[in-house]
């Protein structure tokens, strides 16, 4: 049988995990609801259009969305092109740490904006959603950032970091 479980926010709790659950539903602050399914998916969110929302990948897969305005935050370790991102409503973004080689393509849906910590970096991109990267963040003169978004048919705007930026 299916295990179903509520638990509403109350400001003051933090959900850390749920183990072996098939399907998990939240509820709480300002009327956001989330569902989980598989330990680590966001499936079918119904989020309050007026308060953003700041989503962590894991380093499963994830199917992560809502529709607020969304940041997602991931890493080498917790980002793949297997995981399903959703931006919701207004201007959203993907938040990369760490440095790395990161592809992002038709896994990343209304995501508009990749913004880069201060580290080395790779992209490709070629999710069309896609309309500005900010590697402005990077000041130390010894990382490189490259980009390869020749797959992108639409305008981007690219700010580039302190090191040697390829594009």
């Amino acid at each position: 049988g299916v295990s179903h479980y509520s638990y509403t926010y109350d400001g003051s709790d933090t959900l850390l995990s749920f183990d072996n659950i098939f399907q998990v539903k939240l509820q709480g602050y300002n009327g956001i609801t989330y569902a989980l399914a598989d330990n680590t998916d966001i499936t079918g969110a119904t989020l309050d259009t007026t308060v953003a929302q700041t989503i962590a990948l894991t380093a499963g897969v994830d199917t992560l969305g809502g529709s607020s305005i969304v940041t997602f935050t991931a890493n080498s370790a917790s980002y793949s092109t297997s995981d399903n991102l959703y931006g919701g409503a207004g201007n959203n973004a993907l938040n990369l740490s760490g440095g790395g080689t990161f592809n992002i393509g038709s896994n990343v849906h209304g995501v508009q904006n990749i913004v880069l910590d201060n580290n080395q970096y790779a992209l490709t991109v070629t999710s069309s959603g896609v309309t500005n990267i900010n590697a402005a963040a990077i000041t130390d003169y010894s990382h490189s950032f490259s980009v390869d978004a020749s797959a992108v048919n639409q305008g981007l705007t690219l700010s580039g970091g302190a090191g040697e930026n390829t594009l």
